[in-house]
């Protein structure tokens, strides 16, 4: 048992704070990390994965309340707790995580969105243009780690999105607007993305690195020193289905030849220290049943050195 009275023995649980739901105002969130569950897999279903990230914020959320404090006083955080779908209503819960987002990142706070399937970044994504929108700034890049591309085609028109196309739907949106839209993603499996997503991501204009090229911390981090200019915020999103399924069995899409935990640890740092990351949203952690706990561990592992990055942290 840790010393309760030795400030350097905290942990996690013992200094998050909970929002009481009091509206989140412009300038109160400086240096404040939100952990903002949205506990869906409707996406998942709709995309024909298998069903189980709904409950992966609970199992993340286990996973983050032992981890060490060493941030000190630099950083604050907070638990919004999870945004739960009504009635099927996926459209409905991401406007609802567009609008919480928003207020967090106009406040001046850093989102943190623990999914759920990563139709999550769908909402993630259009919540950060919001806020960013009211601090004057641009419309966020995407930075993904992630197997697949997710640039399937739309669903019905009632249904839409779902965890497969909600980069496709967000690059037709910012065409839309005529704004650019700037996507880079790490870990793409040949066989898991079909010739024909190769060829919408190369229509779109997608650079991305090949899991086969991704295999060493270095040519991560290189891929990421070459990002586009740095005159736009970053969305990072962590589908963690990108892992090996050595490593990481709990997710929505195992992967046996996915990538090692350490490669994606360093390019995660890499982008915390970097200044320009306004968001984080980790994606179809998948528990299967009762104690399925590991990839859970693994992404806390993974969120702790992000947050640890952030504040200068080694």
């Amino acid at each position: 048992m840790d010393d309760p009275e030795d400030p350097a023995a905290l942990r996690w649980h013992q200094v998050v704070r909970p929002w009481d739901g009091t509206p989140v105002s412009a300038g109160s969130g400086a240096r404040s990390v939100w952990f903002i569950g949205c506990a869906t897999d409707i996406g998942v279903s709709r995309n024909k994965g298998r069903p189980g990230a709904a409950r992966g914020p609970g199992s993340l959320r286990k996973a983050m309340a032992n981890l060490p404090v060493r941030f000190g006083d630099t950083l604050e955080l907070v638990d919004a707790g999870d945004l739960v779908p009504r009635d099927g209503d996926l459209e409905g819960l991401m406007e609802g995580l567009e609008r919480l987002v928003g207020a967090v990142v106009a406040s001046g706070g850093f989102p943190v969105v623990l999914g759920g399937g990563h139709e999550v970044a769908y909402g993630h994504h259009r919540g950060l243009a919001r806020g960013l929108s009211a601090r004057s700034l641009p419309s966020p890049g995407i930075v993904s780690f992630d197997a697949h591309f997710d640039l399937r085609p739309e669903g019905p028109d009632e249904t839409p999105l779902h965890s497969g196309n909600m980069f496709r739907i967000l690059a037709r949106e910012a065409a839309e607007r005529g704004d650019a839209f700037e996507y880079d993603v790490i870990g793409i499996q040949r066989s898991a993305n079909t010739p024909s997503l190769f060829r919408e991501a190369d229509r779109l204009g997608v650079r991305y690195l090949p899991a086969r090229e991704a295999g060493s911390p270095e040519a991560v981090l290189a891929f990421l020193r070459a990002l586009r200019p740095a005159a736009r915020p970053l969305q990072v999103s962590l589908c963690t289905d990108v892992l090996s399924a050595a490593h990481a069995p709990a997710v929505s899409a195992p992967q046996p030849f996915g990538l090692e935990p350490s490669v994606v640890l360093e390019g995660l740092r890499h982008l915390a220290r970097g200044g320009r990351a306004a968001g984080l949203d980790i994606a179809e952690i998948s528990p299967r049943y009762e104690g399925d706990d590991g990839t859970a561990h693994l992404a806390a592992v993974l969120l702790f050195a992000w947050v640890n990055s952030m504040a200068g942290v080694d």
